[in-house]
């Protein structure tokens, strides 16, 4: 599949900057959200008495953004993704000013989890519209510069999330965040045409959404409650457990023979594709690891303040402030060969880390931390730059919209089964603690919680590593030819 010379949507200087602007702008309030909330939810939920759920809670805002990412994408391709994008957004601006007024432990629950679906469909908008605007040649630099927004956001977010909480309560944070989605609203309803695809025939697969969802449900289930409320290992809790396979098995099945499927499987005859999208999917445990289960680390075994918490990713975020740039002009240069060095880099690096980090303990020093944080910097520096442009240099622009949004489903699927493990772990974990009194032996139990995530990190890198020399050739025939083989 040959990419065209030309963007997808040729565009003139202003109106292309201008809708690169409004791209970025969207970006950084996806992950200026995602990385502050993280922060101030031990706040947040405490100051709602469901501080118990805290594990539980992650895992049903990763299960709705699994669902709706891959909805988001189909829906771009059909109608339009301006159309999309500013429907969706309006409304989830609305939703989460809501957010910020005193409610029920209910209501919250409702509008945040709600709110949280609606940004699930816009999660692969700012790399879907920056292709669309951009040509296969230019698109390494561009998303070097959009991993330098990644890292802003990253710092500030993680940095403010603390502040914002310890000085004007956590449900300030949604009152923070607005300007930057009402930013890129206006830049987009400005500059931004919309261009629906050719091919607008089918419909949205309830049918597949009703298996993934059920699917990862009942997994979910398992690994949450069981234990608490059914023995994991009992007829009820085995036949959750097989259902919840069962259903996933079948969707594999269903979606290679419906007509209009929520998960294309075809792609995964691409190996840029697949490189990807395992990328994605793997990195996934690293990204909570250095956010909501960090921030939880140091407020809990740690015992800081969530100011002095949300620095402890700091380093990281400084590191992808500054090194995607520069990553993403090396990489222009060759694309033929580096980017099997970028994806290296970035599974061999996460390994480093998160073996590091499965180390830590109560009595870890805070500097041990912030040096660890430099190495997965290196990591999510690399990821940034070669994810999206690796997949996009062989996929059809009329699909790009559907194929961006399934790498970022894999992102999510990656965090439902991050949440899985956590919740199995966390909760027991938690639930002991508490009985034998809380204190030392909450610190103790969240440290060694994080501990096993860490491992689980490690094992993602590994499998990033090993898909990097397995799928990547080590020289591309050309830039913008198929890596269909």
């Amino acid at each position: 599949m040959e990419q065209s010379p030309s963007a997808y949507i040729a565009l003139s200087p202003r109106g292309k900057y201008g809708v690169i602007a409004g791209a970025g702008c969207l970006w950084f309030y996806h992950l200026f959200f995602s990385f502050a909330l993280p922060v101030a939810f031990p706040a947040l939920l405490s100051h709602y008495n469901l501080m118990a759920w805290y594990a539980i809670f992650g895992g049903i805002s990763s299960l709705g953004s699994c669902l709706v990412t891959p909805i988001g994408g189909k829906l771009g391709d059909r109608f339009g993704r301006r159309r999309v994008c500013l429907t969706v957004g309006w409304v989830r601006l609305a939703m989460m000013l809501l957010c910020a007024v005193e409610m029920t432990p209910a209501w919250f629950f409702a509008v945040y989890v709600a709110g949280n679906l609606l940004g699930g469909v816009l999660g692969a908008y700012p790399s879907a519209i920056l292709s669309d605007v951009t040509t296969a040649e230019e698109r390494p630099r561009w998303f070097g510069v959009f991993g330098t927004i990644q890292g802003l956001a990253f710092l500030l977010g993680l940095f403010l999330g603390g502040v914002l909480s310890d000085l004007f309560g956590p449900l300030s944070l949604f009152l923070f965040f607005a300007p930057f989605l009402l930013a890129a609203l206006i830049l987009l309803s400005l500059f931004y045409p919309n261009r629906p695809t050719t091919n607008r025939a089918g419909g949205i697969d309830g049918g597949g959404m009703a298996l993934l969802g059920g699917g990862f449900a009942c997994i979910l289930l398992w690994c949450s409650v069981g234990g608490s409320l059914f023995p994991r290992v009992s007829p009820a809790g085995l036949a959750l457990l097989i259902l919840g396979v069962l259903l996933l098995v079948l969707l594999a099945r269903y979606e290679r023979w419906v007509k209009d499927p929520l998960i294309n499987f075809s792609f995964f005859r691409n190996r840029s594709f697949t490189m990807s999208f395992l990328t994605h999917m793997m990195l996934a445990p690293m990204m909570c690891l250095c956010s909501s289960v960090l921030a939880l680390f140091g407020q809990v075994s740690l015992g800081l303040s969530a100011t002095v918490s949300g620095t402890l990713a700091m380093p990281k975020n400084l590191l992808l402030c500054i090194l995607p740039s520069f990553i993403g002009v090396w990489i222009a240069r060759d694309q033929s060969r580096r980017f099997r060095t970028a994806f290296a880099l970035c599974g061999g690096t996460m390994v480093i880390g998160s073996l590091i980090a499965a180390g830590w303990n109560i009595q870890t020093p805070v500097i041990c931390i912030y040096l660890t944080m430099l190495i997965f910097g290196i990591s999510t520096s690399s990821q940034a730059v070669c994810i999206n442009p690796y997949m996009q240099l062989s996929v059809r622009h009329e699909e790009m919209g559907m194929a961006t949004a399934m790498i970022y489903f894999s992102n999510s699927v990656g965090v439902v089964m991050f949440n899985s493990f956590y919740n199995i772990f966390y909760n027991a974990k938690y639930a002991a603690a508490m009985a034998a009194g809380g204190g030392i032996h909450l610190r103790q139990a969240v440290a060694d919680v994080f501990s096993v995530m860490s491992l689980v990190s490690a094992a993602g890198g590994l499998v990033i590593l090993a898909a990097a020399f397995l799928l990547i050739p080590k020289r591309r025939a050309g830039v913008g030819s198929s890596a269909v083989e």
